[in-house]
């Protein structure tokens, strides 16, 4: 057959019409990072082997603890036996590991043994006498300081500190008196992250009845976790009896991808970069409500964050307030590849256009802190405890100047406020 000129036209504008189809589509794709840059760059680092090594349990036997202690049996000593004996039934690392008991006020004082049952049942007010030490007032930066250095987070270690965490300001201002504590809780912090970057340190808020000589009430006390941060999460779940938790650690970079559970309207994963981009957006009526939504699954088994915390949409922020995070809700116990998912939807108006989203896990002081907390150092106040916002404010402001100076290994988070960050893209 003859090819006329026009016939070889036409067949050069269809072949360019098709290069050109082509280019948009794969262009399309690749624009906005779908080249799957950005997942290289991302690199989660895995923990290394979190068996810990030895457990340190140091229980304050100042005075003011007696109320705790006095009858044979309450909430304060079941709590401390239930945390250490699942640590130790659980978490230990082997035979060599070691669980050692101490009092302690203005020193350290061992138990002797390692029986943990015994170590309980003997806790009374003639017990903490007998054991020495200033039981009269307590300069509580210094045992924070004293539990921070008999632990080597980098070889295993975890120590929990139990105590009421009720400041002991000499005469004079008080206020004074608490901000030099906070400053010296600061300091003491900052310096265990010089030579522990993985540190990471945990409070659990508790109640117990206290029968005290004057007051006799049920009154909150606490319990301090230090190591590291794999080492901090692991003990989530084991503690009991638990109102109220606060955790910080440097920021860490997690296993997350996009994923249609729970998906609204249509969309398709982008071939370049499947976890982290979706593209060919599309929405359908829902009930009238055009929409679209997607979820994110997300590995959170290395963040010590208490599951109140990670539910609490309020520690959460978006870059564009054209989505919103429905709720977070954790996996089935049987899925072995993410803990959490979060779950997102559209609430812009008009159509979906190409977009970069960041979510992030803020790092907020929780509010039952400020609830707790009371200024009043003269008088008791039921359910308050006098000064530990400062205890919280110190430690908060060491990991801030933390991670204002230094640049987190696995991804860049120098002077963001956040335990973690999710980035993903979109095209229309």
């Amino acid at each position: 057959m003859k090819i006329t000129n026009k016939a070889i036209l036409l067949k050069r504008v269809l072949i360019g019409m098709m290069t050109f189809t082509l280019f948009l589509v794969f262009q399309s794709c690749g624009s906005d990072n779908c080249d799957g840059k950005f997942d290289k760059d991302y690199k989660v680092i895995a923990d290394k082997d979190t068996a810990i090594s030895n457990l340190n349990v140091f229980i304050e036997n100042s005075g003011s603890i007696d109320g705790y202690v006095n009858d044979k049996m309450s909430t304060f000593k079941s709590s401390i036996f239930n945390i250490a004996n699942n640590i130790d039934n659980n978490l230990m690392g082997g035979d060599t590991a070691k669980l050692n008991l101490f009092y302690i006020n203005n020193k350290i004082i061992p138990y002797g043994m390692r029986d943990l049952k015994g170590f309980i049942l003997d806790l009374s007010p003639e017990a903490f006498k007998s054991r020495g030490g200033d039981r009269l007032s307590t300069d509580m930066a210094s045992v924070i300081d004293a539990v921070m250095k008999h632990t080597d987070v980098n070889k295993g270690e975890v120590s929990i500190l139990i105590s009421d965490f009720i400041f002991s300001p000499p005469e004079g201002s008080t206020d004074d008196y608490l901000s030099m504590q906070k400053g010296q809780i600061t300091n003491s912090c900052m310096a265990k992250m010089k030579d522990t970057p993985e540190l990471s340190i945990e409070i659990l808020k508790l109640s117990s009845f206290f029968n005290g000589k004057w007051v006799k009430t049920q009154r909150p006390f606490y319990m301090m976790i230090i190591g590291s941060r794999a080492n901090v999460a692991q003990i989530k779940g084991l503690a009991t009896n638990v109102e109220s938790a606060y955790s910080d650690f440097k920021p860490r970079a997690v296993k997350y991808a996009i994923t249609d559970k729970g998906k609204i309207g249509t969309f398709e994963f982008c071939q370049n970069s499947k976890h982290r981009h979706i593209i060919q957006c599309g929405r359908k009526e829902m009930k009238g409500k055009k929409t679209f939504g997607f979820s994110i699954g997300v590995d959170l088994s290395g963040i010590p964050l208490s599951e109140d915390y990670l539910s609490n949409l309020s520690n959460y922020t978006i870059s564009s307030g054209k989505y919103k995070i429905t709720k977070v809700e954790k996996a089935p116990e049987n899925e072995k590849v993410y803990t959490h998912y979060i779950f997102m939807e559209y609430t812009g108006k008009g159509d979906i256009h190409s977009t970069s989203l960041e979510i992030k896990i803020n790092r907020n002081v929780p509010a039952w802190v400020n609830i707790t907390n009371t200024d009043s150092a003269d008088s008791f106040v039921a359910g308050k405890t006098y000064g530990i916002k400062s205890l919280f404010s110190g430690i908060k402001d060491a990991f801030d100047k933390a991670i204002g100076d230094k640049k987190d290994e696995s991804i860049k988070f120098k002077g963001e406020n956040c335990f973690t960050k999710f980035r993903i893209f979109i095209d229309e």
